[in-house]
Order: structure tokens, then C-alpha cells, then sequence
């Protein structure tokens, strides 16, 4: 990419001004909306001379690094204005390190900054949260994370985990007033109050449970979710009992460590609490059970699960089997398994869940013999499993199935290859016959789907 023309580039600081978070302004009056198209502050000698090495070196080399990181942390807004009129996208480690780096020295200054960066340079899902844990280390950290969090929670779709310093940066009590105000939503808030809740409960469990249960639901979901993972470490058999007798229904849903703890002993205690006090699809809490039973012996969870009487419970617990044993041992479950209901369950759950090729040849090899487990829910499943990594051979292959299996089959395989047209000129060429009317319809499907 050429370096960008100055009109071009205050076009584009033009347009992405216009779209500054709203309350920037109010968390700091003197941050100005245009913060990177702003002059530049006369560079130090130092900086000079860091510039100019930096216009001559290698990006990959070392000399071009050390000197990236000495500008970065002397002067982050300068090196970032540097970066922008260069024009060229950095890695996203250099990006990483420069608004960890300014996040630590000013806040407000490196947030608005990262908000405002042309989209070439937009590297929100790698850098926001980082920038929050760095922020939430320092003095005073966790009130200016949590008044920047809302605007990276709709940025980002997971969070890293910050440390364990800013639990004892205050009292608890301030701690958790602050959380219970401004602490909202899923993604980093929920984590800080989970995260919180934990460290409480090994403080002053009592404590922990009466904040928890001061919650507005949202909230209370996350804390009470973080003290049964500090009880199901100390005594699962103690946070089970107290979910039996004195939490709520939806609490009960948060027994899913207690329960995996409860599994590693006696896996089939666990699972009757699970019978007894949930007695719904709760896949959390029958995979936490499964888990460490399969690694102690995924014979027996697997025969303890087929000789289930309930249809419901017995396919739950199946699925949750699968998901968990190795692709191996399901497959000599499937072999073995006479059941065509019980084989079904077993052979969907591994079309989803497994990416290994020995698999895959091994569920197209079921589904060829078009027997009683190759139903058409089974036969999707193995397509699109099929259709992630060879498209145009999964398409192919759905083509050789029996004529009752066709429409489940390209019906995946079209909906999971990503190259449109070369999915239509697929379809285009194939020969007059039923698959091709099968394929044209579910060509048509999908795109109906998507709007196109």
C-alpha cells in the first residue's frame, strides 16, 4: 500500500472523526474530537533521530524494532501520527504494544486515538481489551476501564482476562460499589464481576453471597457464576448441597463447576444431582460432568449414558459423551452401537464437532452405504463437515449419494461454501438429472437466505 496522499488522508481523518464514540467528549473535555489529524507537537531530538532510523530500516529487522518501541513509549501519539502518514499497516503485535504502551501514560488520549484510526489500521479485537488491562493495573485503573468498557464491548467479541492486581488496588467494599454502578453488560464488566466475586468469596464467602444477591439479574448471573467456581474448588459437595436448598432456579445453572469437580469422584452422583435438581438441556453442566469422566474411562460413561431409560436424558447425555471422549473412541462407539436412534446422536455429534481427516472419511463412509443411521439430518452434518475444507469435492461427493440423501447433502455443501460463484457455476454445469435439480433449489435457497 503507497503512502497516502495528505487531501486523501484528511478525508479519511474527516470521516472517521464523524464517528467518535458519544461520551468521549464528557469522559474528558480536553480530548478533541480529530485527535490524529491534530498538528503534531515539535518531535524531540530524540524522536527526530528515531524517525529517521525508522524511515531507512527494515520493518522486520531489529534495529527498525528497538527503535519502534523506544518512539512508542517516549512519545506513543507521535509515533502513531508517524505510522498513519507512512501509510502502511503494521503487524498487529507493533499495534498491540504502541496503545498498551499510551493507555498506560494517558487514558483518554489513547482511547480516543484508537477509535479514530483509519480503517486499515483498525486493530480493535487485538488491542482494546489488552489496553483495558493494561489501564485497570494502574492507580485509579479501574474506574477509567470501566468507563471505556461499554464502547470495546461493541467492538469485540471475546475478552482476555486481565490479572489479579486491581482486586486489592481498594477496599472491597469500595471495589464493589464501584462494579454494582458502572459494570454492565456481558464481555468485560461481566468478567470484572465475576472475577471479583471469586476473590471475594475466598475473603468473606457470606460477604460475596449478599453482594451477589444485591444485583440487579445481569449482574448477579456473572458474581454468583465466579463464587461456585471458588466453592466448587474448596467443596463442591457444599456448593451443590447450598444450590439444592437455597438458590434459585436459574442460579442452579451455575453448578457446572461444582458438578465437574463433583465428576472427577463420583461422576454418576454428579450426574443424578444434575437429574434430580436441573433435569433439562444443560449442556455446560453434562459436559463438565463428562470431561473428567471420559478421561477416567470413557467405556463406562459411555455405557452408563446408552443404558439410560429416559429418550431425552439418554440423548442429552450421549451428546455430552461424544463432545467430550476422543474422535476414536466415539467412532468404535458408532461400530459397535446397534441402536439406529443411539447411532444417529453419536454420529451428528461428531459431524460437529471433529476436524480430523480420519473422521471425515469415516462419516462419508456411512453415509455412502446409505443405511439406517444415513438419515438426511446425519447426511447435512457430514456434508458441511465435508464442505469446510473441500467444497467443490464435497460437492461432487453429494452428488454419488442415494437420490434420498441428495437434498440434505449439496443443501449444506451450498450453504457452507463461501465462494458464491463458484458454487452457482458448479451447479451450472451439472448435467441435466435430479441433483441438479436438487442443487438449483438449494442454490436458490441460499440465496434467498442471504438476501441476494
Amino acid at each position: 500500500m503507497k503512502p497516502l496522499l495528505p487531501g486523501l488522508l484528511s478525508i479519511t481523518f474527516g470521516f472517521v472523526v464523524s464517528r467518535l464514540i458519544p461520551f468521549e467528549a464528557s469522559v474528558n473535555p480536553s480530548v478533541k474530537p480529530g485527535v490524529l489529524s491534530a498538528p503534531a507537537t515539535p518531535a524531540s531530538d530524540r524522536s527526530a533521530v528515531l524517525e529517521k532510523a525508522s524511515l531507512k530500516s527494515s520493518p522486520d529487522g531489529e534495529d527498525w524494532r528497538a527503535a519502534a518501541k523506544a518512539w512508542m513509549e517516549s512519545d506513543p501519539a507521535g509515533f502513531c501520527r508517524w505510522l498513519v502518514k507512512r501509510g502502511i499497516p503494521p503487524e498487529k503485535e507493533l499495534m498491540q504494544d504502541l496503545f498498551t504502551a499510551w493507555a498506560e501514560q494517558d487514558v483518554e488520549a489513547a482511547f480516543a486515538a484508537v477509535f479514530n484510526l483509519p480503517q486499515d489500521f483498525q486493530r480493535q479485537q487485538e488491542v482494546m481489551d489488552r489496553m483495558l488491562n493494561a489501564v485497570i493495573d494502574q492507580p485509579g485503573g479501574l474506574a477509567a476501564a470501566l468507563r471505556w468498557s461499554p464502547a470495546v464491548d461493541d467492538q469485540v467479541n471475546m475478552i482476555m482476562w486481565p490479572g489479579e492486581s486491581w482486586l486489592k488496588s481498594s477496599p472491597p467494599d469500595q471495589i464493589a460499589a464501584l462494579l454494582a454502578e458502572k459494570a454492565t453488560g456481558w464481555k468485560y464488566g461481566g468478567v470484572l464481576i465475576g472475577q471479583f466475586a471469586r476473590f471475594r468469596a475466598g475473603q468473606d464467602q457470606a460477604a460475596a453471597l449478599a453482594w451477589a444477591q444485591s444485583l440487579p439479574p445481569e449482574q448477579h448471573t456473572s458474581a454468583f457464576q465466579g463464587i461456585m467456581r471458588f466453592w466448587a474448588e474448596k467443596d463442591p459437595a457444599a456448593a451443590l448441597d447450598y444450590l439444592s436448598r437455597e438458590a434459585t432456579s436459574g442460579d442452579r445453572f451455575s453448578s457446572f463447576n461444582p458438578l465437574k469437580e463433583l465428576a472427577k469422584t463420583d461422576p454418576k452422583a454428579a450426574l443424578d444431582w444434575w437429574e434430580n435438581h436441573l433435569g433439562v438441556a444443560s449442556p455446560n453442566c453434562l459436559e463438565s460432568i463428562f470431561s473428567p469422566w471420559c478421561e477416567a474411562g470413557a467405556e463406562e460413561a459411555r455405557d452408563y449414558a446408552l443404558a439410560i431409560e429416559d429418550p431425552t436424558l439418554r440423548r442429552n447425555c450421549l451428546e455430552a459423551w461424544a463432545g467430550q471422549a476422543k474422535p476414536g473412541e466415539v467412532r468404535a462407539a458408532i461400530e459397535n452401537v446397534q441402536d439406529g436412534r443411539n447411532r444417529n446422536i453419536l454420529i451428528e455429534t461428531l459431524a460437529r464437532g471433529s476436524s480430523d481427516n480420519d473422521t471425515g472419511t469415516f462419516l462419508r463412509q456411512l453415509v455412502e452405504g446409505g443405511g439406517t443411521s444415513a438419515t438426511p439430518a446425519v447426511t447435512g452434518n457430514v456434508s458441511r463437515h465435508y464442505a469446510y475444507k473441500e467444497p467443490a469435492a464435497a460437492f461432487a461427493w453429494a452428488g454419488t449419494l442415494p437420490a434420498r440423501l441428495q437434498p440434505a447433502a449439496v443443501g449444506a455443501v451450498l450453504e457452507t461454501w463461501r465462494d458464491k460463484v463458484a458454487a452457482a457455476q458448479a451447479v451450472d454445469q451439472l448435467p441435466e438429472s435430479s441433483f441438479k435439480t436438487a442443487a438449483a433449489q438449494a442454490l436458490r435457497n441460499t440465496r434467498n437466505l442471504s438476501g441476494g
